[in-house]
């Protein structure tokens, strides 16, 4: 392993899901968490050798794909 590339996420004990999705055409990985009345999510991606980290709360009421299409189409939107 190369560490001087390698990024350590931390996951919260209380994630509900993981997987890869797509912001602007680039590989980003989504994590859900939480209870149902307080879930959330954080979306991880790299655009142009910065990376970004965005985290949505107090999602309650909302499902997980409905969170991974909040984050993304929020994500895709940072400039």
């Amino acid at each position: 392993i190369n560490w001087n590339s390698t990024l350590l996420v931390p996951f919260p004990t209380d994630t509900n899901n993981l997987r890869q999705v797509t912001v602007n055409g680039e590989p980003a990985m989504l994590m859900t968490s939480g209870p149902r009345n307080s879930q959330g999510g954080v979306i991880y991606w790299q655009q142009g050798g910065t990376i970004y980290i965005l985290q949505g709360s107090n999602l309650a009421g909302m499902g997980d794909q409905e969170i991974a299409d909040l984050l993304v189409r929020t994500a895709e939107s940072v400039q």
